[in-house]
């Protein structure tokens, strides 16, 4: 279903070579899928973007998530918690609690990283083959970060 679905987009000729993926392939077979369907139409990808962090901070900034049931606004438990014991920081929300995600919890995120682990952590050597990965610090602040991937696209 996902292969005919990518290969309908991928097909049409105003967005060739023009393509973002997030989440797209999770695997080799996927992957070597996708190259087919982009040979058949003459696309290829140029660029592959590896985010880097320690997978302890992944766990913390995944199952810390919680947002506002008004607002939206999103915080983080443990970098950058709200105020008031887990009522929103905006005063038109202050007497709201905090919603989190069933699955933001540290069980689901580790798994998660298991599966990510074996799966799709073998598509980074696939196309490092194929010379296209740029690895970004994702350690550093959310504005350092963009300006990163900013300028890996800008290199393009």
């Amino acid at each position: 279903i996902i292969n005919d679905l990518i290969e309908k987009k991928i097909s049409e000729p105003s967005i060739k070579n023009n393509i973002i993926f997030d989440g797209f392939p999770r695997n080799i077979d996927q992957a070597k899928s996708l190259d087919l369907m982009l040979e058949k139409y003459d696309q290829k990808i140029s660029l592959v973007i590896n985010l880097k962090v320690d997978n302890s901070i992944l766990v913390k900034r995944i199952s810390g998530r919680v947002s506002c049931s008004i607002c939206k606004k999103p915080f983080n438990e443990f970098f950058d918690p709200p105020r008031d014991h887990g009522e929103c920081a905006i005063k038109e929300c202050s007497e709201r609690n905090l919603i989190k995600r069933s699955d933001d919890n540290e069980n689901t995120v580790s798994n998660r990283l298991r599966i990510y682990e074996e799966s799709t952590l073998p598509l980074l050597n696939f196309y490092e083959l194929k010379g296209v990965v740029k690895n970004v610090d994702a350690m550093k602040s959310i504005n350092e970060v963009s300006k990163q991937i900013n300028g890996i696209i800008d290199e393009l």
